[in-house]
Order: C-alpha cells, then structure tokens, then sequence
C-alpha cells in the first residue's frame, strides 16, 4: 500500500481505502438506462446530469437510495454519502443507436450505458442527425464526432470518479436540445513507469520543513527519496479534533492560486470544525514524488480528512467550492 504519514496534529493514511459501497460492482442507472453511473469511487460532485423531470432512478443495490435536495440528488450507500448529482432537465430522444467509436484506433461498437476502456484516445464515429458531446473536452465544436481525442486533452474535473480518469460521452439529437443516451470512457489503466512502494523496505526521508508558526509542524514520508517538500500552514489554531483539507500545490501554479482563495473561504467559515493547510510541492522532484506516494496528476491536489487524521476523499485538480463544501458538511454532520 503507499501511504504518507502527515503530522499536522493529525496522523493521514494517504491511500487509505477510497469510500466504496462493496467489494461488489454497485451502479446506478437514471431514466431507465438513459444515464449509467458506477458508484466504486465517484466525485463527490457531478454536475450538468442529463435526465428529464420527474426520471426514476435504479440500482443493483437496495443499499442505494437517492434524494431530492435543493441543490440536486443526494446519492447515498447504507447512511453514506457517496456524491452530489446536479441535474441538467432535458426532453428525452425516441431515437435509438448503438454508437461505433475507435478506441486507441481500433474500432468498436459499443452499447450504450455501459462503460469501454481505453489507454490513450477516443474517437467517435460520425452519425447522421446525431450530436456527440465528450464532457471534459473543451473544443468550439458544436459535434465533437469524427475528433480524435486524447485524454491529456480531457479535464479531470469533469470525470465522474474521483482519479479523474472515467468520462461521459453524451448524445443528442443534430439540431435540437433532446438527450439520446450516453457511455463512460475509462481511462484508469495501471500509469506505467511509476514504482511500487513497498513500505517497511525504505528509508524515511525527512524534508526540509517551513511554517510561519513557532507551532512545531513535521512532515513525514515513508519514502527513500531525497525531494525536497516544503510545507507552511493557514490558520494559527493547533486543529486538534477537526477535519482537515490539506492541499499539496506550487507557487508559479495559477489554478493552486485560485484553490487558496476557496480553501481560505471554507476556513473562515467552518473555522471551528475545520482546519486548512497546505504543503508547498518546490519542484519536479517534489511534483514526481506527490505522483508516486498519493497518485496526484495534477496539482492542485487536495486530501480531506476527519478528526481522527483518516482520510476520506482526494481531489485532483482545481475543484469548485461548491463540491469541497459539500463534502465538508457531510463529513462534520
């Protein structure tokens, strides 16, 4: 397992195990099979769902329920919140296809509402009277059929899993606003040339630490590495018994910049219960080491963890407010 030790007067297991109903493959389909969505490890906020009013919503599991809040579905596994689901209302197609897609070049037929693999690209097939969006390609297209697509070209914060690498393909009639169906993309093979760590065999590195607090603040990795990680806190309370987000980020980073603002905003307002802090991540050495130990892809990244120093979700990625805050509250409720 790899795994930090992070003393911010908590104890942190990084990759401690994700917040997953079962062992058991659990999903939920919204509309009958018109929108399919697997619960293992999804955002804790999706947002611009497709479904029409008043659409049922389906799962292989009674432990799943779904309610209606006022700022979307609240999905939920045995009692725990699993994500956010924010609707975009839609009139549903009676068209029906099967899409046909290239996959790293080689072409498939796929059924709708279900989830392909991929390691590198996607391309969708040109269909008469049909509009193909990819949720997370940014492009001027209004179909983006017929585009190869990469998954360095894709946002991870608009996968539906938390690692940033699953992504909906929807379509819908050419020319009007009427939703056909969808499939998810998932690009989460194994990355390649990133080592395992098998802890107990390494050294502990200690890094160089800087805080500006006489709070004495350490940061231990379990790691034999000799990358630098410098770490400073937001806030002067001591944070003992509260929640934590803790971002790893760099300076000459401009979307690390905009999540200081967010996080700076949810300190003030949770300030009781919740305590912020970042570790500044020096260079390339430092980037490739948050890679290997927490899995981080992109910066910034962000651990949110409870009062007992477990973790409870990651993020990679500039995040929106609105999804850490409702992370927050369910985690201090």
């Amino acid at each position: 397992m790899r795994s930090i030790c992070l003393a911010l007067t908590l104890a942190v297991a990084c990759c401690a195990s994700n917040l997953e109903p079962s062992n058991a493959r659990v999903d939920l389909f919204i509309g009958g099979d018109r929108f399919y969505l697997p619960l293992e490890n999804p955002r804790g906020y999706i947002a611009h769902i497709p479904m029409a009013r008043g659409a049922d919503f389906s799962a292989d599991d009674s432990r799943v329920s779904v309610k209606k809040t006022k700022n979307g579905f609240e999905v939920r596994y045995d009692g725990a919140a699993l994500t956010l689901l924010s609707p975009e209302y839609v009139e549903y197609s009676n068209l029906s296809f099967e899409p046909v897609a290239k996959l790293d070049g080689e072409e498939v037929q796929i059924t709708p509402s279900s989830v392909v693999a991929a390691r590198e690209s996607i391309e969708i097939m040109p269909k008469e009277g049909v509009r193909v969006n990819v949720i997370g390609y940014s492009s001027n297209l209004k179909n983006e059929s017929g585009v190869r697509i990469a998954l360095g070209e894709l946002d991870a914060r608009f996968a539906v899993d938390r690692d940033g690498k699953i992504f909906r393909v929807e379509f819908y009639e050419e020319g009007a606003r009427k939703y056909i169906g969808m499939f998810l993309v998932d690009f989460s093979s194994k990355p390649q040339n990133i080592p395992e760590l098998e802890l107990g065999k390494q050294e502990a590195a200690t890094p160089k630490l800087v805080a500006k607090s006489s709070e004495p603040i350490s940061l231990r990795l379990t790691l034999n590495s000799n990358a630098e990680v410098k770490m400073r806190k937001s806030g002067e309370d001591a944070g003992r018994g509260k929640a934590a987000l803790i971002m790893f980020f760099s300076e000459d980073c401009k979307p690390c910049v905009a999540q200081a603002k967010l996080l700076e905003l949810l300190r003030e307002k949770y300030q009781e219960h919740l305590r912020v802090a970042s570790v500044t991540v020096g260079d390339e050495n430092g980037r490739a080491l948050a890679k290997m130990v927490c899995g981080a892809e992109n910066l910034p990244y962000i651990l949110l963890v409870d009062s007992r120093g477990e973790l409870i979700k990651d993020y990679s990625g500039l995040v929106p407010v609105e999804m850490l805050e409702y992370d927050v509250k369910t985690l201090l409720n």
